[in-house]
């Protein structure tokens, strides 16, 4: 019996090096945290690294270790808020058993009304020259985006749809509220009332499901 306990006992290396992972996790989610409030606040062109540390309380050596470069902490960034959107989708995916569509057709108009998809936006405008860039931020989200769609390409699935068919019901809801989104954000639409977007947007796929 005592020497099955001790087997369980962790070693002080081990509980230092526990200690560290700790640490070094803390350190990246200040970080983080603090670019993601300052790309939704000031937008990439005013953003600056000196703020990051200020904001994150992380030293300039404690930034360097973990990411080298501006890039890096700004692609970083972005990839936790679709971590922590694609954990939500997928789970309202999973759990809308009824109305899947409305469901669907919700997330999608929380994802563009999110701070998520507004620091995205600006991203993209204000890094136009910077290509390198630009494609990272890209490239996180289309590999994003796919994770996201297949949580409730499978939900529609269950309904009788084709997998091609859900495909294009998700894909038509994206372009839609998209549409809707970029009409609000110039000041184009006049209404820019959600509730009355949301259900435009179920009617017009339930009238795009009638065509034969």
């Amino acid at each position: 019996m005592q020497s099955s306990l001790s087997k369980k006992e962790r070693s002080p290396s081990a509980k230092r090096r526990d200690a560290q992972t700790e640490r070094s996790a803390d350190t990246i989610n200040k970080l983080l945290e603090a670019t993601i409030d300052l790309l939704y606040k000031y937008g990439y062109s005013k953003f600056r690294i000196a703020d990051v540390i200020k904001n994150s309380k992380v030293s300039r050596g404690g930034r360097l270790h973990h990411f080298a470069t501006k890039k890096d902490l700004v692609e970083s960034a972005i990839e936790q808020l679709f971590v922590d959107e694609i954990s939500q989708q997928t789970k309202a995916a999973n759990t809308s058993s009824t109305d899947v569509i409305r469901h669907a057709a919700q997330a999608i108009s929380d994802f563009h009304s999110s701070r998520l998809y507004r620091v995205i936006i600006n991203m993209l405008i204000s890094t136009g020259r910077l290509e390198q860039l630009t494609d990272g931020v890209r490239d996180i989200s289309i590999r994003s985006r796919n994770q996201i769609d297949k949580g409730w390409i499978n939900s529609v699935v269950q309904l009788g749809f084709t997998t091609q068919e859900s495909e294009e019901i998700l894909g038509l809801l994206w372009s839609v509220q998209r549409g809707i989104f970029i009409e609000n954000l110039t000041g184009s639409n006049p209404c820019n009332d959600q509730s009355h977007e949301l259900e435009f947007v179920i009617s017009l796929l339930n009238e795009h499901l009638k065509v034969p």
